[in-house]
């Protein structure tokens, strides 16, 4: 489960595990997710990462058992407003989609069951 991180973005995310309050075993479960993921990556230079890969700030497509989404940005949860499609990365979906890339296929949990997510589209902004 390598992926690739730039060092800013690494070091902000850290942070912002050390500061984040768990407030249920769902939340626990994502940050921990996020904490494996983090320690199980290749740090690249800022802004080296791979553009078709899923990293904080950049536009996503996917399609899931409950159709297409489109233009879902990644963000920090206190930018997180999915009214205007921006998923925090603290969410089960935003742990889940972070560090995959375009054409993947992955798995993560909604509602305690397993869903898949097909990444149609990663786009850099």
């Amino acid at each position: 489960m390598n992926i690739m991180i730039d060092v800013t973005e690494k070091e902000q995310l850290l942070k912002l595990l050390s500061t984040t309050k768990v407030m249920n075993s769902r939340q626990r479960a994502n940050q921990n997710f996020l904490k494996l993921k983090l320690s199980e990556s290749i740090t690249c230079e800022r802004g080296q990462t791979p553009d078709k890969v899923i990293s904080l700030g950049k536009m996503i497509n996917i399609k899931t058992s409950f159709g297409y989404k489109y233009g879902l940005k990644l963000v920090l949860p206190a930018d997180a407003d999915m009214r205007v499609n921006k998923l925090s990365i603290l969410s089960s979906l935003g742990v889940a989609l972070f560090g995959a890339a375009e054409g993947s296929i992955i798995s993560w949990f909604r509602d305690d069951e397993i869903e898949s997510v097909e990444i149609i589209k990663v786009l850099k902004l």
